[in-house]
């Protein structure tokens, strides 16, 4: 069990107020970009509760008159180890602000204030395995199967992270499937200016989203933690793409510019000279870097990811499989059958850093 998870802090947190950023209540504080909320504010709140119950300690030595090593802290209650002799938390803090009975080092109401400096940012870990299904007639695409798989760190609340990945990666499919800021060529206007011609992510672009995750603590904070924020938004737009480019590579495309709107897609199939059957030799998408090294040296388990498979259509139909790595590992990739040729399978695969 880790130490933050004990009842100790809990019994503290659950009636404390959080103000992150305003500089008004607090002597400094910059807001909550870059998933830094619980690595770096919930590491110091961390902190100060430990400091909150060491005085809350001394103090309760005194109040049972005992010695401070002998005092325990369990469920918001000091007690002396191997007695039933408590008294709880709000007790001690209010007998902290007379003067007269505070021992050296306890300030009155136990207040303490600490910071959290990390030496280095986190690095979580993940895997984004997409299978799309593309109309060759229409440009259509269809997103039928979609996996992820992070390391976030130690998980504190697996409700809230499920929804920040999945809406992440909802945002991701808007902005590889239809998102557009357009403009006036001439004179630069934006043509994208209200929702009627701006498209928002709509439901039926999102499948069902089948996550896990993988609870690899960091050593880089005291909560063991890594940023959650970006994960779903940053991993989803490449791997929907180069799926799709998996599907038209029977038509030998082997690059897309987002958004891969239905409209881009049919112009794409319409130009002259596509082969219509086999596909050329597969070439690395342009928007990615194939990475041969580890970005950090941070310990990751490999995520077990099943290849996404089609279902023998003779429509385009794709795979791809996108991940970030800090270790060199064996990630299998994802494969598609049934371009009107079952016997042969081509292979999509793209490796994602995120430093």
């Amino acid at each position: 069990m880790h130490k933050w998870r004990q009842p100790v802090s809990a019994s503290i947190l659950r009636k404390s107020i959080s103000v992150q950023g305003d500089s008004r209540r607090i002597p400094s504080g910059e807001g909550a970009m870059g998933s830094r909320s619980m690595a770096i504010g919930g590491s110091s709140l961390h902190g100060t509760v430990a400091a909150v119950i060491e005085q809350g300690r001394n103090m309760a030595a005194v109040l049972l008159d005992a010695a401070g090593n002998d005092i325990e802290f369990d469920n918001g209650q000091f007690h002396i180890a191997g007695t039933d002799r408590t008294i709880g938390i709000v007790d001690v803090a209010q007998a902290s602000l007379d003067d007269a009975r505070r021992p050296p080092g306890v300030k009155a109401g136990l207040a303490s204030s600490e910071r959290f400096q990390p030496e280095d940012g986190t690095f979580p870990n993940g895997c984004h395995v997409c299978e799309v299904e593309v109309d060759p007639d229409t440009g259509t695409t269809q997103v039928l199967r979609y996996t992820i798989v992070d390391d976030v760190g130690v998980v504190i609340n697996p409700l809230i992270l499920e929804g920040q990945i999945v809406g992440g990666a909802a945002q991701g499919l808007g902005q590889a499937l239809g998102e557009h800021a357009a403009y006036e060529s001439d004179s630069g206007q934006l043509l994208a200016a209200t929702f009627m011609d701006y498209p928002m992510p709509r439901a039926d672009w999102v499948p069902e989203i089948d996550f896990h995750y993988r609870e690899v603590s960091s050593p880089r904070n005291p909560l063991g933690v890594k940023g959650a924020g970006e994960a779903g938004t940053v991993g989803a737009a490449p791997a929907v793409i180069n799926a799709i480019i998996d599907a038209l590579a029977a038509r030998g495309i082997t690059h897309i510019d987002m958004p891969g709107t239905p409209q881009r897609i049919w112009r794409v199939l319409q130009k002259p000279g596509l082969t219509k059957g086999s596909s050329p030799a597969r070439k690395e998408p342009r928007s990615l870097r194939w990475s041969k090294q580890p970005v950090i040296s941070e310990p990751c388990e490999p995520a077990v990811i099943q290849p996404a498979r089609s279902r023998g259509h003779c429509e385009p139909h794709g795979a791809a499989v996108i991940a970030s790595r800090t270790e060199p590992r064996s990630l299998p990739v994802a494969r598609s059958r049934g371009h009107c040729e079952p016997a042969r399978a081509w292979q999509s695969r793209a490796v994602w850093q995120s430093r």
